[in-house]
């Protein structure tokens, strides 16, 4: 299974979330003496299709925005050094490398590496207020799958960053508990759109058949245009689902984790955190909880039971 769908520039977000919480390891670079220590480094990995609308250049401005609006810090300067991951296939080689402190990965990318590499989540990263999403199937009313299915054409929008993996694996789920087969074959096209609105505005026009959008975004485009509510429906809900998780590799030491998290507590008061997050379409930083991610590890194991079963009676 492809799960190499999403990931982001949340990686702003942590960056910020340092300078705030190394106060004896920041420093802007003018003011440093020449002579100072060495700085530490500290290396972050980032897949680069995290916020869809949002391109890299755009947030390393962010990222400098932020760095003049915070204190200059004392004593000797902490390095920081940002990777992004374009190439999905050598995400697991890049994040196994032994090369970074943290990455930021989609849950399907955690819960796929867990099985080689020790990474311990740390942070969830929300568009919302709450830790989880849910995410809905949508089309025209009146268009079920049932007369989906009796189309020549069949067409399903899907989020290129954040979502785009957990979309394709609950759709499937979606499809095989109504005796259809995997989303792959029951479109004959998928496509991955990089702006969220475009998703509801192609099922809207009739540019597609269906569109799995979170709940958050289509609250509210519908919101900004009550047609959405009247001309189309929500066919299924998914369960509460974690997106995106910051995680620390072994390579992290225990003081560094503890102040992130602490951090993190305190994030959505911070004017500048704040700010950080609107840019990258986030709303809140939230310390990870296995109780938050329950139902996305149970979605996995669904969707891996039933696979075994079609494969089995394929077989």
């Amino acid at each position: 299974m492809n799960i190499r769908k999403s990931l982001t520039y949340c990686w702003i977000l942590v960056l910020m979330v340092f300078m705030f919480t190394f106060p004896d390891r920041l420093l802007l670079a003018q003011g440093v003496p020449a002579e100072s220590t060495v700085p530490n480094e500290l290396r972050l990995a980032s897949i680069t299709a995290l916020a869809p609308g949002v391109n890299s250049e755009d947030a390393r401005l962010a990222l400098e925005i932020i760095m003049r609006q915070t204190i200059v810090r004392e004593t000797y300067p902490f390095r920081m050094k940002l990777d992004f991951i374009s190439d999905y296939n050598a995400a697991d080689t890049i994040v196994a490398s032994g090369r970074y402190h943290f990455v930021t990965l989609t849950s399907l990318d955690y819960l796929s590496l867990i099985q080689s590499i020790n990474l311990t989540p740390l942070m969830i990263l929300s568009k919302q207020a709450q830790p989880t999403e849910v995410l809905y199937l949508v089309a025209q009313r009146g268009n079920p799958l049932e007369k989906i299915k009796k189309q020549t054409e069949r067409i399903l929008m899907i989020d290129h960053g954040r979502t785009g993996g957990l979309s394709r694996l609950w759709m499937d789920t979606v499809l095989w508990n109504s005796g259809y087969q995997s989303c792959d074959l029951f479109f004959t096209q998928i496509k991955a759109a990089k702006k969220t609105s475009q998703l509801l505005l192609s099922v809207f026009f009739g540019q597609a058949d269906a569109c799995i959008i979170s709940a958050s975004a289509y609250t509210v485009m519908a919101e900004l245009n009550p047609q959405i509510g009247t001309r189309l429906e929500i066919l299924d809900r998914s369960p509460q689902l974690v997106l995106l998780l910051l995680c620390a590799t072994d390579l992290a030491e225990q003081e560094m984790r503890s102040a992130l998290l602490t951090e993190a507590v305190s994030s959505d008061t911070d004017p500048a955190v704040r700010q950080a997050l609107l840019m990258v379409q986030m709303e809140r930083i939230i310390p990870f909880r296995q109780d938050y991610f329950s139902a996305t590890e149970a979605l996995v194991r669904h969707h891996q039971q039933l696979a075994a079963i079609k494969a089995k009676g394929d077989s």
